[in-house]
């Protein structure tokens, strides 16, 4: 089959509706950047702007979207979630904190959740926290891989490595015996590797530096983006000049290649 040819499939595809992706909730945006196989998405900004609060309303979405709506229509998600910066405790208290808003209206911030506050849950409070127990387990259980702390390239590429193969087959490409082809177990679902966020990639002997160490994983989560078909989710942070007041004043908050991402 030529290139062509393979482009006409997925044209064809297209047209009765099999390409669609996953929405992540936020129509808007939705327009332009949603759940799909073979998309390299970054999500960066400066310091504190909520970078992973919204990947987690984007995660969120997907995930409850699927609960509803996988039975009929076969598009499945699955989020591998390198939470560098954040305990896995904490994302999880978040998620919770977030759905009981959702549901009830009712705010507990995370800080009163955990305990950190002079004013503590009330009974009503941690009875309504303890009915999360089921969505909680449903979304680690199928739908989210939670690994913690910082981690080296060859680490984060050691994991996703093994996910694939527990869940799909590499076998040698039909018209070139050195190139591989993968194969997946279920072709509906949409493996998501969410790295939050890059510039707390360990170093390692061989990348010694952190550009290299960042470089080298960027480089891994392109390869899994175009062997396995997955759809690597990169948060990063701008340098910090992008919120200078002088800048900010003279209307330069464009970013330029100076600002570099981290």
């Amino acid at each position: 089959m030529s290139e062509f040819d393979k482009l006409t499939q997925e044209v064809a595809d297209g047209m009765q509706g099999k390409n669609e992706a996953i929405p992540i909730g936020l129509p808007r945006l939705g327009k332009y950047a949603n759940w799909r196989k073979r998309i390299f998405t970054l999500l960066f900004s400066s310091t504190g702007a909520g970078k992973s609060s919204l990947a987690d309303d984007m995660i969120l979405n997907a995930c409850e979207w699927c609960i509803k709506n996988s039975k009929t229509t076969g598009r499945k998600i699955k989020f591998i979630l390198f939470s560098m910066e954040r305990a896995k405790h904490y994302r999880i208290a978040k998620w919770v904190s977030r759905r009981i808003f959702l549901d009830e209206g009712l705010v507990i911030p995370i800080p009163k959740l955990l305990g950190w506050w002079h004013e503590k849950l009330t009974d009503q409070e941690f009875e309504l926290f303890s009915r999360y127990k089921d969505y909680v387990e449903a979304l680690l259980e199928e739908y989210i891989d939670i690994y913690e702390g910082a981690r080296s390239g060859p680490d984060i590429y050691r994991i996703l490595k093994e996910y694939f193969e527990r869940n799909g087959e590499y076998k040698t490409h039909p018209d070139n015996p050195y190139k591989k082809i993968y194969i997946p177990d279920d072709p509906n679902i949409i493996v998501v590797p969410v790295i939050d966020h890059g510039n707390l990639t360990k170093r390692t002997k061989e990348y010694p530096t952190k550009k290299q160490a960042v470089d080298n994983l960027c480089e891994l989560m392109q390869g899994f983006r175009d062997l396995e078909g997955a759809s690597p989710f990169w948060i990063a942070q701008v340098g910090r000049s992008i919120s200078n007041p002088l800048r900010l004043k003279d209307t330069e908050a464009e970013l330029t290649l100076d600002d570099k991402l981290k």
